[in-house]
């Protein structure tokens, strides 16, 4: 087998003239290169990323992702060998890390070197100059709040529980105590396993190992019971246990929760990558028992926003997995969008991706009457050209909706302009490691990582571009 390096520029979006320049091998991954750019940036590896490898944002035809959502549209990174994408000298893609803050980072293949054998680790051979901050604020922020918080000796920080309900972009504090039950009981073996599996984001057989404990239906209540624990969701630790409530939803996914939607639809309210995508497959396996519950979810007004969009994607995964209840499942949906008014243009650019993904023609006057009234976000399912290009309907050249300025991305990535001349590179740095541990920090910095980490900046819960 032949064996090759592949270099690439990486910029991010806020800085495109300050790259980074890092080289790997032929046998490693996508995976690989989403490590090499975070240590090159100076990036804790905490939250989910996706690889573009069109360019086009949302891309899911040519998305290859951290984890698969419940769509199960994506391919996953850490399977993406670099030799076999079939990359070429210029070719240019997008990296996107962190699906709440949006870094967005524009690569391109600068070299591809052959080579007598394997390359063994990635090296760094630029580094930025002046690399964003991965937290607006934080990074100039840590150290005098970290000395602050050691000379007054206060307690770890709160929970950020959310608001009174009147900013619906972030969770409501009454639902997330309701959804999260404080409990003592201890938890029954194998169940108790659960607490000692730690951190899934570095484990590529999490869900083997998860699989082989054995888990039953006489299970189902004392995983529902751990995924809704209130001590183990909020928590500020670098413990195993913290992590336990994800892999119970995982658990759960593979049994029949048919008897406790009620339980599990509250989850919701949380702001947790993790339960979107796992609530959304566990509650598609249900089928008719989870209709009546989503819709109200999605129905309830009084829900925050990104709860509602991933309820919306776990109603279409219900309908995919049972196609009798997929008119169903489309009224509901045209139905939210009849009131558009009613929500937040992002949201019903959810409900908008989900209709599509359930083929909704019959729905596409009231999916033109919301966008003619400008009240669904053109970022998140696209314009009326790409509805009718993803329903298979013939677009009116005259069609005055087609005129319309449609959404276009606003990142200046100068690298990838033709001509653009690289700076030099540094002497190499060899890696950490192909696969690096998240880096451990001390005090309060160490606390907003780890709340960070945990929500996984909610890929599950808002819908993607869909685009072909």
């Amino acid at each position: 087998m032949a064996h090759f390096s592949y270099t690439f520029q990486v910029a991010h979006e806020s800085r495109p003239d300050d790259p980074a320049i890092v080289t790997l091998g032929g046998q490693h991954t996508l995976a690989d290169l989403h490590n090499a750019i975070q240590d090159a940036f100076n990036f804790d590896a905490d939250h989910l990323y996706s690889f573009f490898m069109s360019g086009q944002l949302w891309d899911r035809a040519t998305e290859y992702a951290a984890m698969r959502s419940a769509s199960l549209h994506e391919k996953l990174a850490e399977k993406a060998h670099l030799r076999d994408l079939g990359l070429k000298v210029g070719q240019t893609f997008l990296y996107l890390f962190d699906y709440g803050d949006e870094h967005l980072f524009g690569v391109r293949v600068e070299r591809i070197t052959p080579l007598n054998r394997p390359r063994p680790d990635w090296a760094i051979e630029r580094e930025p100059v002046s690399p964003p901050p991965q937290y607006e604020m934080w990074e100039d922020e840590e150290d005098s709040e970290d000395e602050a918080v050691d000379d007054l000796d206060v307690d770890e920080p709160e929970y950020p529980w959310g608001g009174d309900g009147s900013n619906l972009n972030e969770p409501v504090r009454a639902h997330v105590e309701a959804a999260l039950v404080p409990t003592d009981a201890p938890y029954p073996p194998p169940v108790d396993q659960l607490l000692h599996l730690g951190d899934p984001r570095h484990q590529k057989d999490i869900e083997a190992r998860i699989a082989a404990l054995g888990f039953t239906q006489a299970h189902v209540p004392g995983l529902v019971r751990m995924a809704r624990d209130r001590t183990l969701n909020t928590t500020w630790s670098d413990a195993d246990d913290v992590w336990a409530p994800i892999h119970a939803m995982t658990a759960l996914e593979g049994l029949d929760v048919s008897a406790v939607v009620p339980d599990l639809i509250p989850l919701f309210d949380v702001d947790s990558d993790w339960y979107g995508g796992s609530l959304a497959r566990a509650l598609g396996h249900v089928g008719a028992p989870a209709l009546n519950p989503l819709s109200a979810y999605i129905h309830d007004r009084t829900r925050w926003n990104w709860g509602r969009a991933s309820a919306s994607e776990a109603l279409a995964e219900v309908s995919k997995q049972h196609p009798e209840l997929r008119d169903a499942a489309v009224q509901i949906l045209t139905q939210e969008l009849e009131h558009a008014e009613e929500n937040d243009p992002t949201v019903n650019g959810s409900f908008l991706a989900d209709l599509l993904d359930l083929k909704a023609v019959e729905s596409l006057p009231v999916i033109r009457s919301a966008l003619e009234r400008d009240l669904i976000d053109e970022s998140v399912a696209g314009d009326w050209e790409e509805v009718l290009h993803e329903l298979g309907q013939e677009a009116d050249p005259d069609d005055p909706l087609l005129k319309k300025p449609s959404f276009q991305p606003s990142w200046p990535l100068a690298f990838l302009e033709p001509g653009y001349r690289a700076p030099q590179p540094q002497p190499a740095r060899p890696a950490r490691s192909p696969a690096p541990p998240t880096p451990k920090k001390d005090g309060k910095a160490k606390q907003k990582q780890k709340r960070k980490a945990a929500e996984a900046s909610r890929k599950a819960n808002r819908a993607k571009k869909k685009r072909k």
